[in-house]
Formats: structure tokens, sequence, C-alpha cells
């Protein structure tokens, strides 16, 4: 071999290395490791804890047993952090319930550490960046949080209860306001801390709820330029970009779909009427929670120039009829059985359940997303006319 020769296979071995070596930093770069440590007095050596969290669009579990009034975990992580929450005894994928004992992490590089005085969604944060800033905003929400666990969701109502329908609707009425005020100051807390991931998490939730999108935009906007680059953030800009989509004042999308006894319903055939438009699924406790207050509408505007057109965003067909049948709906019901894939529903620009638009007898959208009360009023001023 002359010298040429190997001088090019030396600089060709150099460059494979030089290849390997970045390659290999690559690697170990995407891999970041965690560690969570808990340790609490009030936990016995019989207490399970459970670790949940999404990875690559594949939900994780993990658990571990409390022993000497501790618990641990370890584990690897990509680039960027995750959301993740720890359950005590309960095993989410089994058991769920908002009664049950649970703490919101986030999963980073670094040991994450929570102190539990007493029970495990009381446990203070600390031992990461994130989970630092976490527990800010834990403490910041403290007493309006309280506020809204004071509050008896009529979801765990007993029987006698659920027969005060003024309790009912005062209830969730509460809670509904409370939730939107918790929601109102965690974008204040995104607004103050615009380069922490914890604030990409609140407009991330935010963005899904019509009443706060202006505000979610404006917080989503000044947030640093590092955030918005990420994957995770696309999450919002979706959201937005759907939700400005159809405003009010805007012309209400014409579509046609086939109602639960298969024949085809047209949006324009109802020209002339008020209209709503109600988007909801089998599985959606909210949605079904609101079918009572729709069969009241119902019952005083059906024959008042005024119809409602729900519309399942169900996969299965069963499911569907099923629900229609036990919760009494007696309207229009359209489904195209493609869930989040119809055409109507991201036509609607719809990102969260349940979501309804209100139009007028021109086919102008007048209203989004009002529930209860709120939605009864609005519905009497048009038909009547006030």
């Amino acid at each position: 071999m002359n010298l040429r020769k190997v001088i090019i296979h030396i600089k060709f071995g150099i460059l494979l290395i030089a290849v390997n070596i970045l390659f290999g930093a690559q690697v170990v770069s995407a891999q970041q490791l965690f560690s969570i440590e808990g340790i609490g007095k009030a936990m016995p050596d019989t207490d399970m804890i459970y670790l949940s969290y999404k990875k690559d669009g594949k939900l994780i579990i993990d658990s571990a047993k409390v022993k000497n009034n501790r618990f641990r975990f370890t584990g690897k992580i990509g680039n960027f952090p995750l959301t993740a929450t720890l359950t005590r005894n309960r095993n989410p994928t089994h058991h769920y319930s908002s009664r049950n004992e649970s703490k919101n992490i986030f999963l980073e590089s670094g040991k994450i550490v929570l102190k539990i005085p007493n029970t495990l969604s009381n446990a203070v944060l600390s031992g990461t960046d994130l989970n630092r800033t976490l527990q800010l905003k834990n403490e910041r929400l403290f007493r309006i949080n309280n506020d809204l666990s004071a509050i008896k969701d009529p979801y765990y109502f007993n029987v006698e209860e659920l027969k005060d329908s003024l309790l009912v609707k005062r209830n969730q009425r509460m809670i509904d306001s409370v939730y939107f005020k918790i929601i109102e100051q965690e974008l204040d807390f995104a607004k103050e801390f615009p380069d922490s991931y914890v604030s990409l998490d609140i407009v991330n939730k935010a963005s899904k709820m019509t009443k706060l999108i202006a505000k979610t935009e404006l917080v989503f906007n000044g947030l640093s330029e590092r955030l918005k680059a990420i994957p995770d953030a696309n999450i919002a800009k979706s959201n937005i970009q759907r939700k400005n989509k159809i405003q009010i004042g805007s012309q209400a999308p014409l579509f046609e779909m086939k109602n639960i006894q298969g024949n085809t319903i047209q949006l324009s055939s109802y020209k002339g009427q008020f209209v709503l438009i109600d988007f909801w699924a089998s599985w959606c406790r909210p949605c079904r929670e609101e079918h009572p207050n729709l069969i009241e509408i119902n019952r005083l505007y059906s024959k008042n120039n005024f119809a409602i057109l729900s519309i399942s965003i169900d996969h299965k067909e069963d499911d569907w009829k099923k629900a229609v049948k036990d919760d009494n709906l007696t309207w229009t019901q359209l489904s195209d059985l493609k869930a989040v894939d119809g055409e109507v529903y991201n036509q609607y620009g719809i990102t969260t359940l349940p979501s309804n638009f209100l139009i007028d007898q021109n086919g102008k959208i007048v209203a989004k997303d009002l529930k209860g009360e709120e939605l009864k009023r609005k519905i009497y001023e048009l038909v009547e006319g006030i």
C-alpha cells in the first residue's frame, strides 16, 4: 500500500472514530437519569406507591414498596422533562378517583425528593429545579385549591343528595367557578416564570379551554424562545390555532352526518332556526353530567324554533347508542364513529369535551362552550329576542 493510500485510510479511520464519539455522545445525552425518594412517617411498610407517566407515547407504570417509611424509584428519560403522577395504594390503571392520594411531579435529571407530612397529596417537593418551581406554584395556589376541595363534587353525592337538583347545580356551578380561577392564577404564575417547563405545562393544559384562550395565547407568546422551540410547545400552538379557527361572529361551517337511525342530516336544513351543536362522547363524564341540563333546555325550547344537534366523538356504535338510551336523549343524535379523526370534529377545531356552538337563525356563531345556567340564559335571550 503506497503512502497516499495509507494517509487516506488513517483519515477515514479518524473520521469513523469522530463519528462514533459524536453519535455515542448524542445517545448518552438522550438518556437522562432520574431518581425519586419519598420520606414520610405516615407511610407504613404495607404501602405501595405507583409511578405513572407517558414516554414515547406509551404509558409507563412502575411501583415501589414502602420500607422504613421510604420509597424510591429510578429511571431514564429523554432530552425533555416528563409530567408524572405518584399514587398511593391505588394502581392508576385499575382504580382512579380524585379522592386517591396522589402527587404530580416532573421527571428530570437528578434526585427528586418528597417529604410527606401526612398524606402523599400534601408532599413537599424539592431536589430538582422544576419540582422546586412546581412546589412554589402549589404553595401559591394552596388556599384556592383548598376552596375547591371543600366543595363536594356531585359525582360523590349519595342517592338523597342527587334528588336535590338545586344542590347538584349549585355545587357544580361553584366547582366550575373555582376551577376557572385556579387556571387563571396558574397562567399568572406562568407569566412570572416564562422560562420554566412548569409554565409550558400550565399553558398546554389551559389551551384546551375556550373561555381562557385569549389569556392563554398571551401567556404562551410571552414564554421564552427556548421553551417555544421544544416539541411539547406544539400542543399549545395547535390548540390555540384550533380554538381561534372558528370565532364568535363567524359562519358555522356546514356539514352533513348520519343520525342514530342511519339517515343523513345536513346543518343547512336548519337555516332559520337557533341551533346548539353539542360535541360529546359516551366516555366523557362532564358531557354526561351536562345532559340533564340539555334535556331541560330541549323541553323548554324545542317548540320555539330551536334545535339541538349532538355529535358523538365515539368509536364504538354500541357505546354511543347505549349512552343515548341511558341518558334519555330524545333530540337529533349524530356520529361518524371516527372519534377525534372525524371531519366535523376537526372542522370545528375541538380540543376538549364537552364543547358546543350556539348558532343563530342566519347560521352565525353567537356563543361557544357555555354550560349550565349560563347556556340556559343565553338560549332564553336568543329565543325570546331579549
